[in-house]
């Protein structure tokens, strides 16, 4: 889950956000959006390529206790599970850091090169890895019948 943190800039949600895209792809996860975050504010204007919240809310409900009681995690806690330092298991974690570390799964020879089949980018480029990441949070165009409500 991206943007539980509250209270910053929008920037400050696409700067950890690779971190957690690759940590998602590593372990299986989907990447899921917190609706009032500055992000899911502008994935109402604009596509996203993840789902919020609320569209998996209105699935079911029974993922509303569980989304709400997220473990909070960043990049530290993707790199000791990399480790097996810790297992993170937990169903919903949500990426709570606003720190600049995209690179952090660089030191891991598998990581590399699994960065590298989703990415299609040279193995440590980790600007290549980061601007995918981010054009598949924010894939566009514009939504269609906005209105100024």
């Amino acid at each position: 889950i991206v943007g539980k943190v509250q209270g910053h800039g929008f920037g400050n949600y696409l700067v950890p956000f690779p971190a957690a895209y690759y940590f998602a792809a590593f372990t299986g996860r989907e990447i899921l959006i917190y609706d009032n975050s500055p992000l899911g504010v502008i994935c109402n204007l604009i596509e996203c390529g993840f789902r919020s919240i609320t569209t998996l809310s209105l699935n079911s409900s029974k993922w509303d206790i569980p989304v709400r009681s997220a473990l909070d995690v960043n990049y530290f806690d993707f790199q000791k599970h990399m480790e097996e330092k810790t297992n993170i298991t937990a169903q919903f974690v949500a990426d709570y850091s606003l720190t600049p570390k995209s690179d952090w799964w660089a030191w891991y020879p598998q990581a590399r090169e699994c960065v590298k089949n989703i990415s299609g980018c040279v193995i440590g480029d980790v600007m290549c890895s980061e601007r995918f990441a981010l054009q598949s949070l924010l894939v566009g165009p514009f939504k269609r019948n906005l209105t100024t409500d």
